[in-house]
């Protein structure tokens, strides 16, 4: 609470002085009497040093607001969710965006809304979307839907937004959301090689179909030698006249 007095307080009960500049005074509940429940009392009172205006105390407020005015109502908020959808081959699909509003009201809520590019370009990927969505009393979610192009060009997920401004019985939580294009074609398969693979001789498979015939040549050089050495010397012998 605060309220202007030239009084100089030396001791107080049941608060707490918040802070105290010129003649304001702020003062706030003891830490053990801390929370007030609707329709709740809380009492303080205080020893002061008279000043100009004796200990006559004026300009109260609570929380700031005079007393005797009622508060300003607090709004609920308004929050718009990403989104995705697949492409699809042709025609249009649709991407919906859901605004969620925190609290049901009594009195219609609106809230202006515009799609902006991304990765995905308007006219092309999408198409372009603003305009106003309108909560009735009592409704929490609306939806706004964006169009989509289908085609079947092989390419990688593409992203729009969708931007909410300009609300009226509501303040923005989360302005922004995020709209994903799911690619879902695939690239077709190689076309098949003219003769299969295996009529194509690897090189490894060459060294394989080489190797018994090294081996064969070397165990038949073997037998050769083998052969020669076995076979008789003949001696010659010289006679003297």
């Amino acid at each position: 609470m605060g309220f202007d007095s030239t009084a100089t307080i030396g001791n107080i009960w049941g608060a707490d002085i918040a802070s105290h500049v010129g003649d304001h005074y702020v003062v706030r509940n003891a830490e053990w009497n801390g929370e007030v429940g609707p329709g709740s009392t809380a009492i303080f009172g205080f020893q002061a040093t008279t000043g100009s205006g004796e200990t006559a105390a004026s300009g109260f407020a609570v929380n700031d607001i005079a007393v005797g005015h009622d508060p300003t109502p607090l709004l609920p908020t308004l929050a718009v969710g990403d989104a995705s959808v697949a492409e699809g081959n042709s025609g249009t699909q649709g991407l919906a965006f859901t605004v969620t509003l925190s609290a049901r009201t009594t009195t219609p809520v609106t809230v202006a809304y515009a799609t902006g590019d991304g990765t995905a370009t308007a006219g092309n990927d999408y198409t372009s979307a603003s305009g106003t969505l309108t909560f009735a009393p009592g409704q929490t979610t609306g939806i706004v839907h964006v169009q989509v192009a289908g085609d079947s060009t092989v390419e990688s997920d593409e992203t729009l937004t969708l931007n909410l401004s300009s609300p009226n019985g509501a303040t923005i939580a989360d302005g922004t959301a995020t709209g994903t294009i799911i690619n879902d074609d695939v690239a077709p398969p190689p076309p098949p090689l003219p003769y299969p693979a295996s009529a194509f001789p690897t090189p490894q498979s060459s060294r394989a179909r080489r190797a018994p015939a090294a081996r064969q040549s070397t165990r038949a050089g073997s037998a050769l030698r083998a052969t020669r050495s076995s076979m008789p010397r003949a001696i010659r012998c010289r006679s003297r006249a």
